[in-house]
Parts: structure tokens; sequence; C-alpha cells
């Protein structure tokens, strides 16, 4: 178990001008979708969100034993006996941004997977995408560096959340949308909306995500979809459903260990949280669930089948992709117009 942490023109010639046509005729294609992946540490899924309003699961792909590792490398903190090892590690990051070398290690890996998801994607739609918004867990040594240059060398843009600060989003920000929390209604005037996201009331919300490969809990104050102010955040990647021991014994205890982190982190604020959403492909497992119920009764004697009517209903394996794919939709929509405007004084002037 380890504890992780408590944004006038010339002439051209008729080639440039196909070739403008074609970059309309792409933009026209893809227009009122959107797609959001989301990665996890032992997989990524991905949803489309459409202009109507529907959003439909794409994918789920597998990661390899690379991208496992890698993840689950990015998960855990140094220990202070390794701090010096880290800020090498580091700096030698940062001299391979700053002198373009070949891609490092963790971004191939990434790499690697993105295309994966992207062919998967593509195939599914039967067009190309360009543009997605990815989320990932709140994992410790999460790397911007490292994503850019995977999207890069994959021939995907990295989509860039409204109001959002980090370049990183997470994956409990995007399953709060995939509920649709503190989302104002899409159409309304950009400054508009994000003043009337701003105004709303702080939530604390406990996400629990349990997982094939790992179980986390985390902590978050919530004022609307964006905002990405952790309390506090446990992660274990011994407590996926795949380590779920059969027999009786260390069954106990396997669940023990979980209830455990519940209660720590749900400690954090001394009163029960607004929310509690569950994620992950077995966040809605009875045996889960009765355990996460048996924590928050333990610490707060209170019924937390009350903070959970959310998750009815809902696919907890697909929440957080669906709603990365909703934020995907309203990165691109505040800027829609200025964009198709900007295409048309182009083909004007053309």
């Amino acid at each position: 178990m380890r504890l992780l942490w408590l944004v006038s023109v010339p002439l051209v010639s008729a080639r440039v001008v196909r070739i403008q046509q074609q970059s309309l005729t792409e933009e026209v294609e893809n227009a009122g979708r959107a797609i959001g992946i989301h990665f996890t540490n032992s997989h990524a899924t991905a949803a489309v969100r459409y202009e109507n309003g529907t959003v439909e699961d794409l994918a789920r792909v597998a990661g390899d034993a690379n991208y496992i590792a890698l993840m689950t490398r990015w998960s855990k903190k140094c220990a202070p006996s390794e701090s010096l090892r880290c800020r090498m590690q580091r700096e030698a990051r940062q001299r391979h941004a700053d002198l373009r070398q070949p891609l490092g290690v963790d971004a191939t890996i990434l790499s690697s997977m993105l295309r994966q998801v992207k062919t998967v994607i593509e195939d599914k739609l039967e067009s190309a995408i360009t543009n997605v918004l990815p989320v990932f867990p709140p994992l410790a040594a999460l790397n911007e560096e490292h994503i850019e240059e995977a999207f890069e060398h994959a021939g995907l843009t990295w989509l860039h959340a409204r109001q959002q600060e980090e370049q990183i989003l997470y994956e409990t920000n995007a399953a709060y949308a995939g509920l649709g929390y503190s989302l104002c209604e899409f159409g309304a005037d950009g400054s508009q909306c994000a003043r009337e996201e701003n105004e709303l009331k702080s939530q604390h919300v406990l996400f629990l995500n349990f997982d094939n490969t790992t179980f986390s809990a985390t902590l978050q104050n919530m004022k609307n979809a964006y905002q990405q102010q952790i309390s506090a955040t446990f992660l274990d990647t011994t407590l996926g459903w795949w380590n779920l021991p059969v027999y009786d014994e260390p069954r106990l205890a396997f669940w023990a260990r979980i209830e455990a982190i519940v209660f720590a982190v749900g400690n954090a604020i001394q009163q029960p949280p607004n929310k509690i959403i569950l994620m992950g492909e077995h966040g809605g497992d009875q045996e889960f669930v009765e355990v996460v119920e048996a924590a928050l009764w333990e610490l707060f004697e209170y019924d937390a089948s009350l903070l959970m009517e959310a998750n009815a209903d809902v696919n907890s394996a697909t929440l957080a992709a669906r709603g990365a794919a909703e934020l995907a939709f309203r990165a691109g929509g505040w800027n829609e117009g200025a964009t198709h405007a900007s295409l048309d004084a182009e083909s004007i002037e053309l």
C-alpha cells in the first residue's frame, strides 16, 4: 500500500487550394464528435460524444507487460533513500526534452499503446482521428513531457480541457463529468458557463476505483468537473480484482486491507463525503460495495448507500472514458465558432 499525496494573403497554387479543401473536408467529417480515452493501470477505454448528446463506448484495449510496468512505476513515489536517483532521472528527462533527443523509453511505451487505441477507434468509426482528450489516474510520477512526446509520436493532438490549468486531467474529474455533475448546459456562452460552474458549491467526493490490477481511493474537493484539489489518495497495485483470493481467510484479509484504505482516506475530512463515485471494471461488485459501506459506517456511522445512488445503472468500467469524451466535446466546442470563422475566411481569400 502506498500513499501518493495528503491551461493581405498572397495568391497560392492550385495544389495548395486542393490541400486546403481537403483539410476543410476532414474538418467537416470530424465535426460534431469528440473522443475521450481513459488510461488505467492495465488497459485503456475510449468513448465518443456526438453533437446530439449521444455518448458511445468505442474500445477497450489491454495493455501489454511494458505498459502495465510503466503505469505501476508511475504510481510509485520515490522513497527518501531514492531521492538522489529520482532527481537525476528528472534532470535526465529535462535534458532529453531540451535537446530533442530520440523518444525515451516511457514515451515509447505510451506511444505504442496510443497507436493501438487509435487504430481500434479508427476502425470502429471508419475514419481518422486527430484530437483526443486523455485522462489518467492521479499517479505520483505522471510525466507531462513523456505524455506530450507519446502523443506527438502517435500522430495525435492532446486536447486541453476548458478551465484546466494543468495539462494532465485525472480520471476522477472525467468520472464526475460522466455522471453529469457540475456541468453547465452546453451551448451557453463559454465565459458565462465558466462563471456558472465556478459559482457552484464545493463538495467532497470520494472516488473508489476497483480494477483488475489496482484499487485506489481518492478524496477530492469538487466545485466543478475541472477542479483537481485532492485531499488524500491511496493506490495499491496488489489489491486489484486479479489478486482477490478464493479461500475465505485470505479473502477476508484482502477486503480488510481495502476497508482500511477507505477508512484512512475518508478520515481526511472528518465528515461523510457529499458523494461516493465507484469506478473501474469491478466498481459495482456487490462484495466490494458492502466493504465500502462497512468502512464508512465504522468511520461516520452513516449509511454510505445513500451517497452511491448516482452509480445505479452506470457502467463503472467506462464511466471515466465517457466523461472524458464529454469534456473533449466541450473543449472543442467553446472554440468551434472561432475555428470555423477562421477557416471560412481562409477559404474566401483563396
